[in-house]
């Protein structure tokens, strides 16, 4: 995944306003498809599917198919680090501003 500069408070404000967000049920959908991706990989009889990219079996331990699962466990990887980041700051900001204890 491409770095594409630092986003604005203002988008992050837009994204995240009047949204109703799970954290542990985006987690968990993450963590699924990782699990499916080398679950499939790893069995010689079945093919892989990346973001709608069909891998046969016998294709999927090539040059296009590794690289297409490199690319998606590290947009997966990316995407829970970032979440998790998120709501980490997000529960500092909320602890800070009402002064739960």
């Amino acid at each position: 995944m491409a770095y594409q500069g630092v986003v604005s408070p203002s988008t992050i404000t837009q994204q995240l306003n009047y949204n109703r967000f799970d954290v542990k049920r985006t987690m968990k959908e993450a963590q699924g498809q990782i699990r499916q991706l080398l679950s499939d990989f790893a069995d010689p009889t079945k093919d892989l599917v990346i973001d709608g990219m069909r891998f046969t079996a016998s294709q999927k331990y090539g040059a296009a198919a590794s690289l297409a699962l490199t690319d998606k466990m590290s947009k997966l990887s990316d995407t829970t680090t970032t979440i998790l980041s998120v709501f980490t700051e997000l529960y500092k900001l909320e602890k800070s501003i009402g002064g739960a204890s």
